[in-house]
């Protein structure tokens, strides 16, 4: 069955991270798909060639090929060095070569933004399937617009403010139903103001937002948006 926007938001990455250990990413003892999540600087081939260096194995290709035959269903890069956080930009070029060294998918994450971020990254790096991070915080509509651009589709237009915020107090439900309401409180410091990004004049209700200690607090707010600002 199809998920809300809201659930998509409250999701935990999609992807189930592994090592190449084989009793854990075995695909004969474990039937979830499970994927080895790598950043920049620690691409499958570099990885490798640490294990060269290192003494541990003879051939690079010795690791990519005991990745590939303990189980790991695709290789999930993220475009930036662990120094560089979030800044800079991602490297897609790292991505492709990855994909040239290995034969399951990759998965390619970093800077994705749009849909035709998306068609860039997916031409520039050649990866079979892109993941989507920070893009979607207070935004969970870009998976329909990347999903659009990708099967060659018109944007969708994002839903009106007032359904927007709708979709921020359901999240925020939701994150209550599952974590309490003080967790979902906290959580929605952060992202209810994100779900007001680039909404004019949306300072007085951000600032309400960092103070928020109830769902009641939510409630209030939502209003006030949703008869205030457009």
């Amino acid at each position: 069955s199809e998920t809300s926007p809201a659930e998509e938001q409250t999701k935990d990455d999609a992807q189930i991270s592994g090592g190449a250990d084989t009793e854990t990413a075995s695909a004969g003892k474990n039937s979830a798909p499970v994927t080895i999540n790598v950043m920049q600087n620690d691409t499958v081939s570099d990885i490798a060639q640490s294990l060269v260096s290192a003494g541990v194995i003879s051939d690079p290709q010795l690791f990519i090929d005991a990745v590939e035959a303990a189980g790991a269903q695709a290789i999930a890069v993220h475009g930036r060095t662990r120094t560089m956080l979030y800044s800079g930009v991602a490297d897609w070029d790292t991505i492709r070569k990855v994909k040239a060294a290995v034969s399951i998918p990759v998965i390619a994450n970093g800077d994705v933004f749009s849909g035709e971020a998306a068609l860039q990254c997916q031409k520039r790096s050649g990866a079979d399937l892109i993941m989507l991070g920070r893009g979607v915080f207070g935004d969970p509509w870009l998976f329909q617009e990347v999903a659009a651009a990708l099967a060659g589709q018109a944007t969708p237009p994002r839903p009106p403010l007032a359904s927007r915020v709708d979709t921020a107090v359901e999240q925020f439900r939701l994150a209550e139903q599952e974590k309490g309401e003080q967790i979902a409180c906290l959580e929605a410091r952060k992202h209810f103001a994100w779900y007001l990004r680039g909404v004019p004049y949306s300072g007085y209700y951000k600032e309400k937002i960092s103070h928020i200690s109830t769902m009641a607090d939510i409630l209030d707010i939502a209003a006030g948006v949703k008869r205030d600002l457009r």
